[in-house]
């Protein structure tokens, strides 16, 4: 997701600015990789029985979101 607004998700998640890095672990539980920057937290999510199956968050943390940095969300499906 690069140059949008917001995006729905499964679970039930509408990705944005404004979600907040609970909102993530709400819906996809604990990360397989988790790190954290000035701006962002990563949250790495891999499917165990395929490695290809991934989705990657980079969650704005509340002091950041007028910066003009923006959220990003990868998400990859190689089969």
């Amino acid at each position: 997701m690069y140059g949008i607004d917001s995006v729905m998700l499964p679970q039930g998640l509408l990705f944005d600015k404004n979600t907040e890095e609970e909102d993530v672990l709400a819906a996809y539980g604990t990360p397989y990789f988790r790190s954290e920057t000035e701006d962002t937290f990563r949250l790495y999510y891999q499917d165990q029985k395929n490695p290809y199956h991934n989705m990657d968050f980079y969650v704005m943390k509340p002091e950041s979101r007028d910066t003009g940095v923006y959220p990003c969300v990868e998400i990859e499906n190689f089969s």
